[in-house]
């Protein structure tokens, strides 16, 4: 690793970028997926997961929704996990369906380099694990019971996203100045735009897709790697 590479601190909607990209591209046997729940979200806060109970458990066959939600400290802090399908594991609030970071190794020893595949990995590994593997699960198609998970995980990712996005006044107040440290490309722009052309002339990708944003800042970031080599 060069000194440039050791002082390289990826800003988080690069990184949540780069995971876009890879849950679009699939997951091992796919028995683990994930991606946005709004792709015109540029804040790319709030997430959805899947996992298929693995096999020779009390888990096997069921499929598990799940939502993630990262602030705008991820990755430095790990996301809010729900579980919106009713399950019973030791890590997990029995009444909200949340994992509980105390009771989740993964989330108590937090790294900035984990994923949200990692964390999606590490709770099937969970429901493997012993204390997990015989507990009695609720009935399949416990609609109210998981509606109402839904709806409290729902209420908690608004009360989040109030404070990770501005208010209307505070976009009023500087319109231009908030949309350029609220776009997808502005935060990239900011911490490399100096530092090469290729990136100080990157717009952020305008109306174009998120997937397609991310494209074009990859390939104005592999020229700023070309500089350095």
């Amino acid at each position: 690793m060069t000194s440039v590479e050791s002082r390289v601190v990826v800003p988080r909607n690069f990184r949540l970028l780069e995971e876009l990209e890879r849950g679009e591209k699939g997951i091992g046997d796919g028995t683990v997926s994930y991606g946005m729940d709004d792709a015109d979200d540029i804040y790319m806060s709030s997430w959805t997961g899947t996992i298929i109970g693995p096999q020779n458990t009390v888990h096997e066959g069921r499929i598990y929704q799940l939502k993630l939600f990262c602030d705008k400290d991820y990755p430095d802090k790990p996301p809010a996990v729900w579980f919106q399908t009713r399950i019973n594991m030791t890590c997990v609030n029995q009444e909200t369906g949340m994992v509980e970071p105390g009771l989740f190794p993964m989330l108590v020893n937090w790294h900035r380099e984990y994923t949200m595949e990692d964390i999606l990995l590490s709770l099937k590994k969970e429901m493997s694990a012993p204390q997990n593997r015989r507990l009695h699960q609720p009935p399949e198609g416990s609609d109210d019971q998981t509606m109402e998970q839904k709806d409290l995980a729902q209420r908690t990712i608004e009360i989040l996203e109030s404070k990770l996005h501005p208010t209307r006044d505070e976009l009023a107040k500087n319109k231009e100045e908030a949309q350029k440290t609220s776009s997808v490309g502005g935060e990239m722009v900011n911490y490399l735009g100096q530092s090469h052309p290729a990136l100080g002339q990157w717009d952020g990708g305008g109306e174009k897709s998120t997937a397609e944003r991310c494209s074009l800042y990859k390939a104005a970031c592999e020229k700023v790697v070309r500089a350095y080599l």
